[in-house]
C-alpha cells in the first residue's frame, strides 16, 4: 500500500509501516502545502492513505472530495512511543479504512505511556540486578 505520513507524525514512524511504500511529506517536498493542496497532490500521486495526527483535518477539508483514506491518529503527543502502541490495531484494521473520510479510534494516552515507561524501567532494573 501507498502510504503518506504527514508532517506532524515523526519521521522514523516510516521504519515501522515495512511491507507498504511509505513516503512523508518532507520527502516528497510537500511540507509547505495547505491541507486541500497536500491532499490533492497525494491523489494525484497515487497515494492509499494518508497518515496523520491532525484531529482538525476532517472539519477543515471535505475529505469526500479526495479518493484517498485518512487515518487519523489520536495521541496526546507526536512522538514515535505513543504512536508504536497503535501500529498493531492499524496493521488490523489497515483493510477496512475508508477512502474519503476520517478513519479513527486509534488513541494513546499518557498513561499508558506511563505504564510501558514504567514497565520498561521496572523490567531494566530488575535484570540489571539480577546480573549482580
Amino acid at each position: 500500500m501507498k502510504i503518506l505520513l504527514d508532517e506532524c507524525l515523526p519521521r522514523p514512524l516510516k521504519k515501522r509501516l515495512p511491507g507498504h511504500e511509505v513516503k512523508t511529506v518532507q520527502e516528497m517536498g510537500w511540507q509547505t502545502m495547505k491541507n486541500g493542496s497536500l491532499m490533492k497532490r497525494a491523489v494525484d500521486e497515487k497515494f492509499e492513505l494518508f497518515l496523520t495526527s491532525d484531529k482538525n483535518l476532517e472539519f477543515q477539508q471535505n475529505l469526500t472530495l479526495y479518493d484517498i483514506a485518512v487515518v487519523v491518529f489520536d495521541v496526546v503527543r507526536n512522538k514515535i512511543e505513543f504512536l508504536v502502541p497503535l501500529l498493531r490495531t492499524f496493521n488490523d484494521r489497515l483493510s477496512n479504512f475508508e477512502k474519503g473520510k476520517a478513519n479513527r479510534n486509534f488513541h494513546s494516552t499518557f498513561r499508558q505511556w506511563q505504564t510501558n515507561l514504567h514497565l520498561n524501567t521496572t523490567s531494566r532494573k530488575f535484570s540489571t540486578n539480577s546480573s549482580e
